[in-house]
């Protein structure tokens, strides 16, 4: 019996039992969509059908116009996120029905969030139920064309230094890199129409704010890594309150946050800014917008969560955070 019982507790056997029980728990889904008569990719263990994406050997775009073009004669087809099973659509009519008339049924994301270890993830992206309600009817109100219409000017001096910028650069007659300035006008935008500070990214390449965007939106193992987890197993990923943002970043982001609410609150002059809109939120606990006033109450941390909007360079994110306003 002794010698039995060494022979299970080897070491080699137990690695084994271990990788065979992991294998099990990440391959256990993998015939969901098969049992639901479901057309679908065979996925692979610990990516999915992600792989590309995740080990960054594809960018967002090319990862999924590839996927999309899998099934061209299916109105849907399901696909898995690490041993997630999503269902990837095709068909406009069923895009719309569950966009607007199911919608009720499809709120969710399935993204798990922990705001009190990582609290710049509790964004529109991922909060779900009754957060995600509360935090867009606050922030609705902000999105008003009225309202984004006081925001122009601030926009267009922007432009201006951006304009400037490239026919300094057209000047020179070399390459000029596209992408990289566009992220840098992105980020001066952002600065200036949400937290109302010039940051100048366009000229200044040792601003804290741009590196502090550049480290948010910068792809990395490690945050990937984090990211399967949460999607993998959610109760461990809760339970080592893990912080898929970097710990640094969101500090500088939260104390800008802070000391711009501060000044704001401690001055008359407004700007009419996003920055604007949410103290007002935030104190006032309603906005007026075209249809009448919409009374929620917006603490600090929903002022840092809703900035999320606008900080990644991920064009895919910006779009679908704005289709989540609508």
């Amino acid at each position: 019996m002794l010698e039995l019982l060494k022979e299970f507790l080897d070491p080699f056997l137990l690695i084994g039992l271990f990788f065979g029980i992991l294998y099990f728990y990440f391959t256990a889904t993998f015939n969901f969509w098969e049992n639901l008569c479901v057309p679908f990719k065979k996925p692979t263990v610990l990516v999915g059908n992600f792989g590309p994406l995740l080990l960054f050997r594809k960018s967002q775009p090319e990862g999924v116009k590839e996927m999309y073009e899998w099934f061209k004669n299916e109105r849907f087809f399901g696909v898995f996120r690490v041993r997630s099973p999503i269902l990837i659509l095709r068909d406009p009519d069923l895009v719309k029905s569950i966009c607007v008339k199911d919608f009720v049924c499809f709120a969710n994301r399935g993204i798990p969030t922990n705001n009190s270890q990582d609290p710049l993830s509790g964004h529109l992206f991922n909060l779900e139920g009754r957060k995600w309600k509360g935090l867009r009817s606050k922030l609705t109100p902000t999105f008003s064309s009225g309202k984004l219409k006081r925001m122009f000017y601030l926009l267009a001096e922007c432009s201006e230094e951006f304009r400037k910028l490239i026919n300094k650069a057209c000047e020179g007659k070399t390459a000029v890199e596209v992408r990289e300035l566009a992220a840098k006008f992105t980020i001066d935008v952002i600065g200036s129409c949400a937290f109302g500070i010039q940051i100048n990214a366009l000229t200044d390449e040792d601003s804290e704010f741009h590196r502090a965007a550049k480290k948010l939106s910068r792809p990395s193992y490690k945050a990937t890594l984090w990211r399967m987890l949460r999607t993998a197993m959610p109760k461990l990923y809760k339970f080592l309150s893990v912080q898929v943002i970097d710990p640094e970043v969101t500090m500088f982001f939260k104390n800008v946050v802070s000391q711009m609410i501060k000044q704001r609150e401690s001055c008359d002059q407004r700007r009419h800014d996003f920055m604007d809109l949410l103290v007002e939120l935030k104190n006032k606990g309603s906005l007026e917008n075209e249809i009448g006033s919409v009374s929620q109450t917006l603490n600090e941390e929903d002022v840092q969560a809703a900035k999320e909007i606008g900080k990644s360079n991920n064009d895919d994110k910006r779009i679908l955070c704005c289709n989540a306003l609508r």
